[in-house]
């Protein structure tokens, strides 16, 4: 923050360098979160609220996913350079975002749970703008079952939600929509 000039520093990425500094509705308590050992201490407080011990790795995606659903309303907002904001924002501050920030907060549990997980994003020039997911493995390192996974609100019309869907129903979907929503480039994806 040294070279910034004072008038570049701002709350907002429109006017500036953002600074993350939250504030409750209240106005009584502010919080700067800087770093991803201080985001993880806030998805450790809502895992031990989500997560039982006798839940298996589906289970505990299955969780995820309504949380996130639930914590989140979809405005097209997300700053995308940055998943820590992003999932911060989303999940403790705002309570709004776009299919970044609900990738970004289901990957900071992910990530804290030992949920391998593989970020994902729309092929470029596959449909219009960017879109984002996670792959997760709900199996083992010895058999590994990895399956599509959107927190991202998919159109009421549509009768499966975005949480554990295989590349047949990510295809179907895409069919569906007629766009290519879900196009992305298989080389090195599990």
């Amino acid at each position: 923050l040294e070279n910034i000039q004072d008038w570049n520093l701002s709350r907002s990425r429109y006017w500036g360098t953002p600074l993350p500094i939250w504030q409750t509705e209240d106005g009584k308590e502010a919080k700067c979160i800087g770093s991803i050992k201080e985001l993880y201490a806030e998805i450790d407080k809502v895992i031990a609220q989500i997560i039982k011990p006798e839940m298996n790795t589906e289970a505990k995606v299955r969780a995820i996913y309504a949380y996130v659903q639930d914590s989140i309303n979809y405005a097209s907002t997300a700053k995308t350079d940055d998943f820590v904001y992003a999932a911060y924002t989303s999940l403790f501050s705002s309570g709004t975002g776009d299919c970044y920030s609900y990738f970004a907060a289901s990957k900071a549990f992910f990530e804290r749970l030992g949920i391998e997980n593989v970020d994902m994003k729309r092929a470029e020039g596959s449909a219009a703008g960017e879109h984002y997911w996670n792959l997760v493995n709900v199996g083992t390192k010895d058999a590994p079952k990895w399956y599509h996974y959107d927190a991202n609100p998919i159109s009421g019309q549509y009768s499966v939600s975005g949480c554990l869907l295989t590349d047949a129903q990510v295809a179907a979907y895409d069919t569906w929509r007629g766009e290519g929503y879900r196009k992305y480039d298989k080389t090195g994806i599990p």
